[in-house]
C-alpha cells in the first residue's frame, strides 16, 4: 500500500477497518485493498478526478503537484458523500474502483458489499494508531 501513497498508519487503519467488516479474512482484505488501490491508480493515470456519479461531484485523484493522492485520502473524500448516494450510485462507483471485488464480497458482508469502501470505519482507527509523540501503537 505504500507504493500507492499510503503511510504505514493509513495502511493499518484500512486493514483494521476492513478486518472489522470481514473478520478472519486478512488475505481477501489485503488483495481487495490492493485491487482498489491499483484501480484508483489506473484511473489516476487517465484522469485527475473521479466522478462519483452523484450531483456532478468529483474527487481529486492527484494533488496540486500532480502526484497521486493516497488511497486512504481518496476513500476519505468519497466517504463525505457516501451516505447521500443511492444504492445504484454506490454500486456503480464500487464497480468503478473495486471491479469484481465488489461482486465477490457480496456474500461475505451480508448484502452490504460496499461497506469496504466506506472509510468512516478507518478514520477513527487511523487517529488512534499514533500516540501524542507520533509513534505507532498497535
Amino acid at each position: 500500500m505504500g507504493t500507492l501513497g499510503n503511510s504505514f498508519e493509513q495502511t493499518v487503519a484500512l486493514m483494521t477497518g476492513a478486518g472489522e467488516i470481514l473478520p478472519n479474512q486478512s488475505g481477501k482484505i489485503a488483495r481487495g485493498l490492493r485491487t482498489v488501490g491499483l484501480n484508483i491508480s489506473s484511473l489516476a493515470n487517465k484522469s485527475s478526478e473521479l466522478a462519483l456519479g452523484y450531483n456532478n461531484i468529483t474527487v481529486a485523484l492527484r494533488d496540486s503537484e500532480g502526484q497521486m493522492r493516497s488511497t486512504y485520502d481518496i476513500l476519505g473524500d468519497i466517504a463525505k458523500y457516501w451516505g447521500q448516494m443511492s444504492e445504484a450510485q454506490k454500486q456503480s462507483l464500487g464497480l468503478t474502483i473495486a471491479g469484481k471485488l465488489i461482486l465477490a464480497c457480496t456474500d461475505l458482508i451480508a448484502g452490504t458489499p460496499l461497506e469496504l469502501l466506506q472509510p468512516n470505519y478507518y478514520s477513527n482507527i487511523y487517529s488512534g494508531t499514533t500516540n501524542n509523540r507520533g509513534m505507532v501503537i498497535l
